[in-house]
């Protein structure tokens, strides 16, 4: 846990002096997450979406909080809200995406991929993890300015991963002859990645 307690004692006490403070709030929220305060951490998310009603961050990590917790229909009522908000966000079309392939909606989890690739500048070529580390940075730092500190919970969008879920989601459709593109892709961007390893080898045994 490292130095957690003591973080968490210190946002505890500057909550008291400033209760409604958004940034210690989600300076808080972090914290929980990595301590798997889940319930916690949605606690204090819903008091920053209560403060931000139009910001579209929080809600988006609210919904990957509820997906982990298996709360699928919360996490979907979420990322739809979100997407009201800012239906450009290619990060709230990725976390559908991921809810709708842990609940076996493959045609729906595609169509998100799908989207969420459309609005990156990411997907027409093969750029070095650096590029796209950057990229990403940029990107999703200016989503809703204040809120970067939650993106810092959830760690920069690892995009190898979104060509991954895209090709085993095809692979789960029994597309065969498509997912190919998609894992050579995410090795390109993220050598070893796990799942576009396991996946491209059940292309290799469907051929």
């Amino acid at each position: 846990m490292g130095g957690y307690p003591k973080a968490l004692s210190t946002t505890n006490k500057a909550l008291i002096l400033h209760p409604k403070n958004k940034n210690i709030l989600i300076l808080r929220s972090e914290i929980y997450y990595h301590q798997n305060s889940f319930k916690e951490v949605l606690k204090d998310l819903d008091s920053v979406i209560k403060l931000s009603p139009k910001a579209c961050s929080p809600l988006c990590c609210q919904s990957e909080v509820h997906s982990k917790l298996k709360s699928y229909d919360f996490a979907l009522d979420d990322i739809n809200q979100a997407l009201t908000i800012r239906a450009s966000n290619p990060y709230a079309y990725e976390i559908r995406g991921i809810i709708y392939r842990k609940l076996g909606k493959y045609n729906e989890a595609l169509n998100d991929f799908n989207k969420s690739l459309e609005l990156l500048p990411l997907n027409a070529t093969y750029l070095d993890s650096n590029d796209h580390n950057k990229r990403a940075k940029r990107n999703h730092s200016g989503c809703d300015e204040g809120y970067t500190l939650i993106f810092k919970m959830q760690g920069e969008r690892n995009f190898a991963s979104i060509y991954a879920r895209r090709g085993a989601t095809l692979l789960a459709l029994e597309r065969y002859d498509e997912p190919l593109s998609d894992l050579n892709q995410a090795f390109a961007l993220q050598s070893e990645h796990l799942l576009a390893l396991k996946k491209r080898a059940c292309v290799y045994q469907s051929w």
